[in-house]
């Protein structure tokens, strides 16, 4: 298996994991509502964000706009791990950690012209 299937495949699983997120931000359950404690989600920001992260995986999904996907990703990432470390919630940053370290595997596998 080359490098180009191995990178495909990890971008197609990632899109998956950031759809779900996705529906479930968009859905925006009482789960979710605990898991940003200081934030004070609204009904609203939970829609917004929902709609970023389907957005972002129908990017990932493409392998031209793949590098959006990824920029956009990287973006939602990275303020909900800062986010859960200011609250203390360390476990709860560990999905978005993983999603930044799994990023240059996907962006690997974009179009090569």
């Amino acid at each position: 298996m080359s490098l180009h299937e191995i990178s495909t495949i990890v971008s197609l699983v990632l899109t998956g994991v950031v759809g779900i997120a996705g529906g479930l931000h968009f859905c925006c359950s009482r789960l979710l509502l605990r898991a940003y404690p200081t934030l004070e989600f609204e009904l609203t920001s939970c829609r917004v964000m929902g709609a970023l992260r389907i957005l972002s995986a129908l990017f990932l999904a493409l392998p031209q706009t793949r590098v959006w996907g990824a920029s956009l990703v990287a973006l939602i990432a990275f303020v909900a791990v800062i986010a859960q470390l200011n609250a203390a919630r360390y476990m709860w940053a560990i999905p978005g950690i993983v999603a930044l370290t799994v990023l240059p595997v996907t962006m690997a596998s974009g179009p090569l012209s």
